[in-house]
């Protein structure tokens, strides 16, 4: 079955297209869903895979024209059918451009959309062929997420990459194909990741998870279960990096000058580092750097650089190779108990404290 998502500000206009007598097994495709606009449109579409989405040109808040950019930017669906009155004509012509795959006038006639949905299932096969390039478009999509600091944006791409392998006939068929998919995606974000973001690696686990990527066996035969795992792997590795890259990382809408401040401070994180090394880095004076920082993200430099660090002695105290006063030399301080006290003030634990829990999770 395939999933259609209806889109009209309008109850009796949906009403009219739920009652439609062709839903399921008679044509193959399933009405799944319905918004009244095209935001409550997009959560829809991020919470679920959808197929087709038919929804109106005028509506409040985000307008079908809109909703269609989202939805071709995002990749959210492959195929939109646009509802127009007379005069939106030129609307509708433009959605084609924009990429819609058709477009019908109000009132939906019964014959006339069951036509369009019958060239979609026609296409479809042929859509298939192409499934490779939308999944790299769609990690690609990812990348460029990542590169803007738009963490939560990327997340929402790659849990509708996860839906179509869910939902696709090659995972019901080959369940090889989908998981090998997934360890691709892996592989190419984690080239992705070393290339741009080099410093994850000291303040995330992103290491651990080549090491359970690396322990699985990819020349065997794949089950359901090993999708599953892998699933919940490479979920939680994005989720994580992309959390901590929108934390960390100032791009979208900052000065360059915050950007090179904030680069300087995630490289140098094993070091002693001040306002004054960083000022000299990215040549500009000490007082300008420190309140062009404090305006742009509301917080000191100082204060910038001790959430790193902090992130820093986390990841030390879970590779368990250095105690507690040898972690405070290696972040830059020289006095141990100021340290110490820091980072309870930020953790809520001690140091010791925190060690013991994360034994306790290793058990």
């Amino acid at each position: 079955m395939y999933r259609v998502l209806i889109v009209d500000d309008m109850e009796i206009m949906r009403k009219l297209m739920r009652r439609m007598k062709f839903w399921g097994s008679v044509s193959g495709f399933e009405l799944v869903a319905e918004a009244e606009n095209g935001a409550d449109a997009l959560q829809v579409l991020q919470e679920q895979a959808i197929d087709v989405v038919i929804t109106d040109i005028r509506m409040p808040k985000v307008d079908g024209l809109e909703l269609l950019q989202q939805i071709t930017t995002l990749q959210l669906c492959r195929y939109v059918i646009l509802v127009s009155e007379h005069s939106d004509f030129e609307y509708a012509r433009k959605g084609i451009q924009y990429g819609a795959y058709d477009y019908l006038v109000k009132p939906v006639n019964e014959a006339n959309l069951q036509s369009v949905l019958l060239k979609i299932e026609q296409d479809i096969p042929v859509q298939n062929v192409n499934n490779n390039n939308q999944f790299e478009r769609q990690v690609q999509t990812i990348q460029t997420y990542l590169k803007q600091g738009k963490g939560t944006e990327a997340i929402a791409v790659f849990t509708h990459i996860l839906d179509d392998l869910r939902e696709s006939d090659k995972f019901q068929h080959n369940i090889n194909i989908s998981t090998k998919k997934l360890y691709g995606i892996y592989k190419d974000l984690a080239s992705y990741f070393l290339e741009h973001f080099p410093w994850l690696s000291t303040i995330t686990t992103i290491n651990r998870y080549s090491e359970i990527m690396d322990s699985i066996n990819w020349q065997q035969d794949m089950d359901k279960s090993t999708f599953n795992y892998c699933e919940n792997v490479v979920s939680d590795y994005i989720k994580e990096m992309a959390i901590i890259i929108e934390h960390f990382q100032y791009t979208t809408g900052h000065n360059p000058v915050i950007q090179e401040t904030v680069a300087y401070i995630l490289s140098h994180i094993d070091e002693e580092i001040n306002v004054a090394q960083i000022a000299g880095s990215v040549h500009v004076n000490i007082s300008y750097l420190s309140n062009l920082f404090r305006q742009k993200t509301k917080m000191t430099i100082k204060r910038f650089i001790l959430r790193v660090k902090i992130e820093r002695a986390k990841i030390l105290l879970l590779e368990n190779k250095l105690k507690n006063y040898e972690i405070a030399e290696r972040l830059g301080y020289k006095d141990y108990e100021y340290f110490a006290k820091v980072f309870k003030k930020h953790t809520g634990q001690t140091l010791t404290e925190f060690r013991q829990d994360l034994k306790k999770i290793g058990e």
